[in-house]
């Protein structure tokens, strides 16, 4: 008998793209900043809907659950100036009506604390045979199982020996739309050079950490980003008590 799939939808990116959809800038020769907006509601509403029904039918999944990024954030304790480059930026008028319609219309999941990316890789990598990771962010791919890029239209399969350079690089290059640079000059082609002829885990980290530490960081700092780069897996969450456990690194040689 066929499996049923569950489609993981990332509710955060849906929030973000229809507000800006249903949002309408005008300009106005009389005000004072010269423009002001207005928004449409039942009619971006309707459009998520219908987006909602094509991820559906694009996965053939048979249900959804829909993931919603907490007001808190454990990152910014791990990290202060976690998204702080992100303070400055107006939210569209339709942020909040989409996310409450988000929460109330769907099945939806929402965890003090953690990050829509967390409770997609937590779900993704509990059930990994009967769901589908819905999204368009690359971090997700550090992720091991099914994904759907929906910008790209593409299926597809992400393995475990994929995911374990992908999180390394982040941890050298860091990721500066997040607001965390890892080591400074370093981007992902130069992050590939230290990570070449790498096999196992450790391997990856003692490379980071020399790496930081031939900056003239520390592997404290090595650690600091790490944790703020890594995704949630199923073994840091508990679901009973929705008790989260940060990233922990491989045992030094």
């Amino acid at each position: 008998m066929k499996r049923k799939l569950t489609a993981l939808i990332d509710g955060d990116v849906i929030v973000y793209r229809f507000a800006y959809i249903g949002q309408e800038d005008i300009v106005w020769d009389n005000s004072p900043d010269g423009s002001s907006s207005r928004s449409h509601l039942e009619q971006t509403l309707y459009k998520v809907k219908e987006f909602v029904e094509g991820v559906l039918e694009a996965t053939k999944a048979t249900d959804l659950v829909m993931c919603i990024s907490s007001t808190t954030n454990f990152r910014k304790e791990v990290m202060p100036t976690y998204k702080s480059n992100r303070k400055k930026t107006v939210r569209p008028l339709l942020y909040q009506p989409i996310r409450d319609f988000l929460l109330e219309e769907y099945n939806s999941i929402m965890v003090d604390g953690l990050e829509a990316d967390d409770m997609l890789g937590i779900l993704t990598t509990t059930s990994p045979l009967t769901t589908v990771c819905c999204s368009i962010d690359k971090d997700l791919n550090m992720i091991p199982g099914q994904h759907y890029n929906w910008n790209k239209r593409k299926r597809y399969a992400v393995i475990k020996a994929d995911t374990i350079p992908f999180f390394y690089t982040q941890v050298l290059a860091g990721d500066p739309t997040d607001g965390y640079y890892g080591i400074p000059r370093v981007g992902p082609k130069t992050a590939e050079k230290i990570l070449a002829g790498c096999t196992e885990e450790i391997d990856y980290w003692n490379a980071c950490v020399d790496a930081y530490e031939a900056k003239g960081l520390t592997e404290e700092d090595c650690l600091q980003t790490a944790r703020v780069a890594y995704i949630l897996q199923k073994d840091n969450y508990n679901r009973k008590t929705k008790e989260y456990t940060l990233w922990q690194p491989p045992k030094r040689k």
